[in-house]
């Protein structure tokens, strides 16, 4: 009997785990159990944001550590982006179990400037907010806000430079409607905040009724 084409590909390629090596099930799992008990969850998970930000709320669902820089950069800098459901689902069980309650329109995304986008092949955040959205059976919209500039990466710069960096590097396309509406802006880690603030910057311009922003880790 002639084996079946994923049977023949793990034998070939042994599925294994992402962060640790070891083996596992299947290569949909990414993670063998040990590595999924190693994450660690944020807490509290639902924080309410300083009056000197842009944005109402912030939710970042883990810890930015060991597994979970694993997981992103497989997701961001390999190629990965098969694994952008299991994140998405791993955020989804999360904030369902903790009873959160979320009621928003939107979710949206970080854009990144179109030559990096063609370098990598994807938006990874714009992956991840796809799967949300069907999970939340949401409006996913990744055409709200474009970036104007090639900017230098935020993690090798000082706050002050951060800030310069993202100066006018957003801008809110037009004849967008988010009167009165609650927009998620998703995001792979939150750092310092300051790219998911010059955002909502532009979001604010639009009028919605709050802006809540999402992200797996948190740096």
């Amino acid at each position: 009997m002639l084996q079946s084409r994923s049977s023949l590909s793990n034998l070939l390629f042994p599925p294994v785990c992402i962060h640790c090596g070891k083996s596992i099930d299947k290569q949909s799992d990414f993670l063998c159990p040990a590595c999924i008990e190693k994450i660690d969850f944020s807490y509290p998970l639902l924080e309410k944001a300083d009056l000197d930000v842009a944005y109402d709320y912030l939710i970042s669902v883990c810890c930015y550590r060991k597994v979970v820089v694993s997981i992103v950069h497989e997701l961001k800098y390999y190629g990965l982006s098969s694994i952008s459901r299991f994140i998405a689902k791993l955020m989804y069980d999360r904030i369902f179990e903790s009873n959160l309650n979320l009621d928003f329109d939107i979710i949206t995304t970080v854009p990144l400037h179109f030559v990096k986008e063609k370098e990598r092949g994807y938006n990874q955040a714009s992956l991840i907010a796809k799967d949300l959205a069907s999970l939340f059976t949401c409006e996913f919209n990744g055409d709200i806000l474009k970036r104007t500039s090639y900017t230098t990466s935020q993690a090798t710069l000082e706050h002050d430079e951060r800030l310069k960096n993202l100066k006018n590097a957003f801008k809110l396309k037009k004849n967008i409607d988010l009167n009165n509406k609650t927009i998620v802006l998703l995001d792979d880690v939150f750092t310092t905040g300051t790219t998911v603030n010059e955002c909502c910057r532009e979001l604010r311009k639009a009028n919605p009724k709050k802006i809540i922003i999402l992200t797996l880790g948190r740096a």
